[in-house]
């Protein structure tokens, strides 16, 4: 195949049609169709008759959700046993968030709403399951006497404390908690699930004081329900040992803002100046060009993954795309340029993974503005690089923004990601569910003698030697990341899926376009 440019949203792509599963489809399975935490409440999940076998054709599921929109579910099977998959996949099998398991496969999921169904054929049932779903994986800390180093709460996680052993200590005590953001731009929610103290006096005095610093006294049944913006939460408990002893059970949650827009980087001119860090971006859920030799990817885990659409075709993804701002999507400037002066006819869906099914995550919005860049070049596919303007996208622990790359001299040696729902192999049919590979970023000098004459100052190259591992038609704009080389737990997005010969081929790396020459450029296109 001669040098050809993974361009045109009308390449000839096979797709299979997917037919979505509503839950009104089918039962509830147990006696409340839809189940809402609170911090520190769990539910149980069982298959249909556990633990005898479970009952042939049968179909059900749970809708179960969190009472805070940004904090996180967790599912975890103790047991799970069900008919083994066949060629054609799993024939009874358990789908969260409609991602299927089935067989030993015990499935493990989480996000601000789990929605699980079970079905089963008309043969060889087995054991079944027996799951929990938990409002965050509780972290319980001791109190403290005097205080000490402050608890490091991170985003998505819950961490508990409660009431000591006041037989212990003297009639007088003080107990005090400092929790801290790990995670900078998150917010501390602090709430309980238990909470009795002793009345107020007749002069409405505490006589046991909870103390949150900030936020006043409580004492009696009324139980704290704070949020705070501030770096950290400090709570102290003054108790006298007169009559009943307190008692409370409390959990502080980190959590997205109910609203949040990560700002911009701000640079600059000089391009040698380091790019401050965004304050909410780049936080996992802990390529026409497509993935090949890479693994699906877990539902949500790249949470700014975008696919484009057209708006009569919503289930099949003709390009990727990378969340980067509350209204603004980052993608290549030759999957846009079909877009522009046609916004009405495409659709942008985020929140999505297995497209054979709408996840309750899934958002589908319109195309408000098309700017390519306007340098691109179609011929040498420079400058391949484009922003979309879309309706606002709702943020949540499965859909946010990549961080935008902080500028560098140098690619060479970097463990990146690509992600996309394109071809798994060259001309082949597109993935159902995103794929992500990872691959090593090459030396400007390798990249220039794989495409000699073709790779511009905008351009760097990834990919193995052997070959193997590439994006391929469909993952076209889409993104590669790389964790920050200042802060690893955040991510970055350091190239745009462009181009390339064949996918995966030995000798031909993947071509991407360099994020961090056009920040100046996004900046001002935003603004």
């Amino acid at each position: 195949m001669g040098l050809s440019l993974w361009v045109a949203a009308a390449c000839a792509l096979a797709v299979y049609n997917k037919q979505v599963t509503a839950m009104e489809d089918f039962q509830p399975c147990s006696s409340e169709a839809e189940t809402v935490l609170q911090a520190g409440e769990s539910v149980s999940i069982q298959s249909p008759n556990y633990p005898e076998p479970y009952p042939d054709n049968h179909q059900c599921g749970w809708i179960i959700r969190s009472a805070r929109p940004n904090n996180q579910l967790y599912l975890d099977c103790t047991r799970f046993r069900l008919q083994g998959p066949s060629k054609r996949g799993c024939l009874d099998y358990l789908s969260v968030n409609g991602e299927q398991y089935c067989g030993r496969k015990k499935p493990s999921a989480s996000g601000s709403e789990l929605v699980l169904e079970f079905k089963s054929n008309r043969r060889r049932a087995k054991a079944g399951f027996s799951c929990s779903v938990s409002f965050s994986p509780p972290r319980e800390v001791e109190g403290c006497t005097e205080m000490s180093e402050p608890i490091l709460v991170g985003f998505g996680e819950a961490v508990t404390f409660s009431s000591p052993d006041y037989t212990e200590y003297p009639n007088v005590t003080r107990f005090c908690w400092e929790f801290q953001q790990a995670t900078t731009g998150i917010q501390l929610s602090l709430s309980c699930t238990h909470f009795q103290l002793r009345r107020p006096n007749k002069r409405n005095r505490c006589r046991d004081s909870f103390i949150v610093k900030g936020h006043g006294k409580y004492c009696g049944t009324e139980a704290p329900n704070i949020t705070s913006d501030s770096e950290s939460l400090s709570v102290k408990v003054v108790a006298k040992r007169e009559g009943r002893e307190p008692s409370f059970s409390c959990v502080v949650v980190g959590e997205l803002p109910s609203s949040t827009e990560a700002p911009l980087p701000t640079l600059s001119p000089v391009m040698s100046s380091p790019a401050p860090p965004t304050e909410v971006c780049g936080l996992k859920y802990e390529t026409d060009t497509r993935i090949v030799g890479g693994v699906a990817a877990d539902a949500n885990e790249y949470p700014w993954q975008v696919g484009l659409v057209s708006a009569g075709s919503p289930d099949q993804v003709f390009c990727g795309g990378s969340v980067i701002a509350s209204q603004w999507v980052l993608t290549a400037a030759h999957c846009a340029e079909g877009i522009q002066g046609r916004e009405s006819q495409y659709r942008v869906l985020v929140g999505a993974h297995d497209l054979r099914s709408q996840a309750p995550s899934q958002q589908l919005l319109g195309v408000i503005a098309t700017i390519v860049h306007p340098d691109y070049d179609y011929g040498e596919a420079d400058n391949d690089i484009a922003l979309l303007r879309v309706k606002t996208i709702e943020f949540s622990a499965r859909v946010g923004p990549v961080c935008l790359p902080q500028p560098s001299t140098s690619y060479e040696g970097r463990s990146a990601t690509v992600t996309g729902w394109g071809t798994l192999s060259s001309g082949g049919d597109t993935s159902d569910v995103l794929m992500e590979v990872r691959v090593p970023t090459l030396s400007e000098r390798e990249c220039k003698e794989s495409y000699q004459g073709y790779i511009t100052a905008n351009m760097f190259c990834a990919g193995l030697p052997d070959g193997g591992k590439d994006s391929c038609q469909g993952d076209s704009g889409g993104p590669m990341v790389a964790p920050r080389q200042d802060d690893p737990q955040r991510y970055e997005q350091i190239g745009v899926v462009s181009w390339g010969i064949g996918c995966a081929e030995p000798g031909n790396p993947g071509v991407y376009t360099i994020v961090a020459n056009y920040i100046t450029w996004i900046q001002a296109e935003m603004q």
